[in-house]
């Protein structure tokens, strides 16, 4: 009888769960003219962190999470704040990658965190390796890797001497334009500043991704 109860009360977590996790999804995705990013984010993040009837703090699904705590960091002024978005991010895309390391989104999201935070080129290759090895075709680390590369388009910094880091990032812009789920959003990442996407371009080494991002 216990068992059962245990069993009875597993699964109803589970759903409550899963109830959360699609309902925080549908308020973060549907704003309406009136709301705002901001404040759809602090909302999905209030259905994704709770307590359970214990007491207990509960987080459902840490990747989400985490990402919707990384989607503030670019609206935000306050230094404190943005610091504590930062550290929550960081902290759940990190415990994702222990429970799953091979969660290429995750890994991506991490690179974005570390130039972010550190703007090195030798301390976000290990995870743009690892986010490249699992996710080489994942559409949404195509478009995650190619804003890492604008990024680091606009910061001027040399690149050459990592050639497997010029050559990954070019992989995902190519990949991002052939792919119909994530052609438009690298399209914008690479139109979103013209010197920029003169750098771009020379990344973009075949004929049909030149013509995609028309390169002239």
């Amino acid at each position: 009888m216990i068992l059962l109860l245990c069993c009875m009360f597993v699964s109803g977590q589970r759903l409550h769960n899963a109830y959360r996790e699609y309902e925080s999804s549908e308020l973060f995705n549907s704003v309406d003219a009136e709301g705002s990013d901001k404040q759809a984010a602090l909302n999905a993040i209030n259905l994704l962190e709770y307590q359970d009837i214990f007491g207990h703090p509960m987080v459902v699904n840490k990747y989400l999470l985490g990402y919707y705590y990384y989607t503030l960091l670019f609206d935000e002024s306050d230094t404190q704040q943005l610091a504590f978005y930062f550290q929550n991010a960081y902290m759940l895309f990190s415990q994702t990658i222990k429970q799953e390391p091979t969660n290429a989104k995750a890994l991506a999201n991490l690179a974005l965190l570390t130039w972010l935070n550190t703007q090195s080129l030798d301390e976000i290759l290990p995870y743009v390796k690892q986010a490249h090895q699992f996710g080489k075709y994942n559409f949404r680390v195509h478009v995650k890797l190619s804003q890492l590369a604008e990024w680091i388009v606009e910061s001027q910094q040399p690149i050459a001497h990592l050639p497997s880091l010029q050559e990954i990032l070019g992989h995902h812009l190519r990949f991002g334009l052939e792919d119909r789920r994530s052609k438009q959003a690298v399209l914008d990442i690479i139109n979103l500043n013209q010197s920029n996407k003169e750098a771009i371009c020379q990344w973009l080494t075949t004929t049909d991704a030149l013509k995609q991002a028309r390169c002239d």
